[in-house]
């Protein structure tokens, strides 16, 4: 045998490849998680300058909610009960209208 052996004679038969270093990912995931964070605070500030849902436009049930609230206020004719037995008479009211 000579007295040099080749680094290839000197490596474990059953090792694995030396691997790759690659310095750039430290870098690369801080420039992702920064982008991230900046798509996330500025779809923060614009949704707080969106339409707000209360402020809306009235729609068709508000509406006709504040039609019935304006409308006038028919008077319900009052039921006296019977002055013998004390209770209602069993006639219902005439319809309003």
């Amino acid at each position: 045998m000579t007295a040099e052996m080749t680094p290839e004679q000197n490596r474990d038969p059953y090792a694995p490849p030396p691997r790759h270093k690659e310095k750039s990912g430290p870098i690369l995931r801080v420039i992702i998680l920064g982008g991230l964070l900046a798509a996330a605070a500025w779809g923060y500030m614009e949704f707080g300058q969106g339409p707000s849902l209360v402020a809306d436009a009235p729609t068709e049930q508000q509406i006709v909610a504040d039609r019935a609230y304006d409308a006038p206020v028919q008077a319900v004719p009052a039921v006296e009960p019977d002055a013998e037995t004390g209770a209602a008479p069993t006639t219902p009211p005439a319809p309003a209208g």
